[in-house]
């Protein structure tokens, strides 16, 4: 074949790869099982199909490298960790991990070094889309998908909204500053190639894009994000510009505090997380507590901390996370030493390799590693798709392709394509199966009715790592009093969640039972995982009385009056007002 010929399907192939992926990026983030998934099936069975052609057409293929051993170890170890050690359903994390690292595959080889610029221009795009969007939100020429904030992009809240476009930003800052010298008004009027008349047109593109994100970025309110971006710019001035850089991290420094304190409870409560976390690695060090089990690992930690420590300033702001909001801290609980140190490998290995390719990719890289360590980008696909085209772009710079006719070599790629294309073709059927069961679910998920009870034991066998959906399910089996059967799904509740209201209902279930003292444990357990919840008492009270317990009784009332809840609503205002009648006195609430 020509050369020439080859250079057109080769940039045809990474334009083609580059803005599918951030296509699918720009989709509406939802979470749980949903259209993305299926969508990134397809994705992958076009784009696997797409690399066995230009395989076969470009005669190419490329040498291992020491990344494709770290990702290809990290895969086996997460695929070791779910088979043989995690106790718990994470059928959607696996799920992740698997087309992540076909993904991955597949970007080996349908990019090269030589497609950097083209990724660079597909991500500046996605963002401006992004950036746009939001500016529309937040003039109201059209709505944001959460009730309570002007601005979220195609995302669900502002904050993994911010988080995309810090990345894309942190990218044109690089873009810029590294191109302005060649772009002033003298160099502009000496332009006599296309290829120059192009660049600037492309910079002049940037340089928009630039003002509009960073217009954007405040109205998210996001101090992740800003984190990220403070973060990024010494990195990328120090060197040039060492006084002006201290400078900055001066005031990044005061600003660091002032957005502390602007939400001290927001703050505090990521601290108490990164605590607990420690804790539950602490207890599972070399290979973690499986992969899944982060929500039910944190509530055990969490209620041993406040067991521990009751009088903990902490208390106000303890809750029920999904996510550990630190990536990192989160694959240290599922995965132990092991997982995080190959996690850091990658991370850190593709970060200089993009440095030392003086890739603007690399300040996008850096961006979003710094805001994951205080958010949960990688539970969200867009998220995910960008770091594995990071690592995948870092990968083929420092294992730089080459050209060979070796029928083996390239036969041997061909069918590791194939492979990927049987494996998301393979599994279509079962994820879109999931996907319906959740929309089907979705429907009547506001209604707990006894005349869905067929339908949720229908969708028992494929939402098992749901908690709302298993704690839905329990309540109904509760109102129809089938106690055991109950608890059984509420149990499995507790495995995929931190939250201590699966707890209460399971007491309730053994009090129906008369089984009062495996009630009361359930009552105190719900208590110290969420010991700035009131109802657990207020229950425990109840089954006290209801004994005759009046010693146990009049503790637990004068434990209910002397709460402060976090938050009062007529709800806790009643339960305090029913405890200090209980102990014949009068209490505020009572006015």
């Amino acid at each position: 074949m020509p050369s020439p010929l080859k250079h057109y399907i080769s940039i045809a192939s990474g334009t083609l790869t580059s803005f599918v992926l951030i296509w699918l990026t720009l989709q509406k983030v939802q979470t749980g099982w949903s259209e993305e998934m299926p969508l990134m099936l397809d994705a992958l069975t076009g784009l696997g199909v797409w690399s066995i052609l230009a395989i076969w057409l470009l005669k190419s293929t490329y040498r291992f490298c020491f990344m494709d051993l770290c990702v290809g170890a990290w895969f086996v170890y997460t695929a070791f960790n779910y088979w043989f050690i995690s106790p718990y359903p994470a059928g959607e994390r696996i799920f992740s991990t698997l087309t992540a690292f076909m993904l991955y595959v597949v970007l080996r080889h349908s990019l090269s070094h030589r497609h950097k610029h083209i990724v660079v221009a597909a991500i500046t795009i996605g963002g401006g889309y992004e950036a746009i969007l939001g500016l529309m939100q937040l003039w109201g020429f059209t709505s944001s998908r959460h009730s309570l904030f002007d601005v979220t992009g195609t995302f669900f809240n502002p904050g993994p909204y911010a988080g995309y476009v810090v990345v894309v930003l942190s990218i044109l800052t690089a873009y810029l500053y590294r191109r302005h010298r060649c772009f002033t008004l003298p160099a502009l009027k000496r332009c006599r190639s296309l290829r120059r008349i192009y660049a600037a047109g492309l910079y002049i593109l940037c340089a928009a894009l630039f003002y509009l994100s960073i217009v954007i970025l405040p109205a998210t309110w996001s101090r992740a994000a800003f984190v990220a971006y403070i973060v990024v710019l010494p990195m990328m001035f120090y060197r040039r510009h060492k006084k002006w850089t201290m400078s900055l991290l001066g005031v990044a420094a005061v600003a660091g505090i002032m957005l502390y304190f602007a939400k001290a409870a927001s703050a505090n409560g990521r601290v108490l997380m990164n605590i607990i976390s420690l804790r539950a690695i602490r207890e599972a060090p070399i290979c973690g507590h499986g992969v899944g089990g982060f929500a039910h690992a944190f509530a055990e930690s969490q209620s041993a901390y406040f067991i521990e420590h009751p009088l903990s300033p902490l208390v106000e702001v303890a809750g029920a996370p999904e996510y550990a909001f630190n990536e990192l801290m989160q694959v240290g609980v599922e995965q132990g030493w092991i997982g995080m140190i190959l996690a850091a490998i990658i991370a850190i290995g593709s970060c200089i390799t993009l440095l030392r390719q003086r890739s603007e990719l690399a300040f996008g890289w850096i961006a979003l590693l710094v805001f994951s360590l205080f958010s949960y980008p990688f539970s969200l696909q867009p998220f995910r798709i960008l770091g594995v085209l990071f690592v995948a772009v870092a990968a083929n710079a420092s294992c730089r392709r080459k050209t060979t006719e070796k029928r083996t070599a390239r036969w041997g790629k061909i069918l590791m394509m194939a492979c990927v294309v049987a494996a998301a073709w393979g599994m279509m059927p079962r994820v879109r199966h999931k996907v319906k069961s959740r929309e089907e679910w979705n429907m009547v998920s506001g209604y707990r009715h006894a005349a869905f009870i067929d339908d949720y034991e229908v969708w028992a066998g494929t939402l098992s790592d749901n908690p709302k959906f298993l704690f839905s399910y329990g309540k109904i089996l509760n109102d129809l009093k089938r106690y055991n059967d109950s608890n059984a799904a509420l149990r499995a509740g507790t495995m995929v969640s931190a939250d201590p209201m699966f707890y209460v209902v399971m007491g309730n279930n053994y009090r129906a039972l008369k089984a009062y003292r495996e009630a009361e444990e359930a009552y105190r357990k719900a208590f110290s995982m969420g010991p700035n919840k009131m109802y657990p008492l207020y229950q425990l009270l109840l089954m006290y009385i209801e004994l005759g317990d009046n010693l146990q009784a009049r503790e637990t009332a004068q434990k209910i009056v002397d709460f402060r809840p976090k938050i009062r609503s007529n709800a806790t205002d009643e339960m305090q007002r029913f405890a200090a009648k209980h102990l014949n006195i009068h209490h505020p609430n009572n006015d």
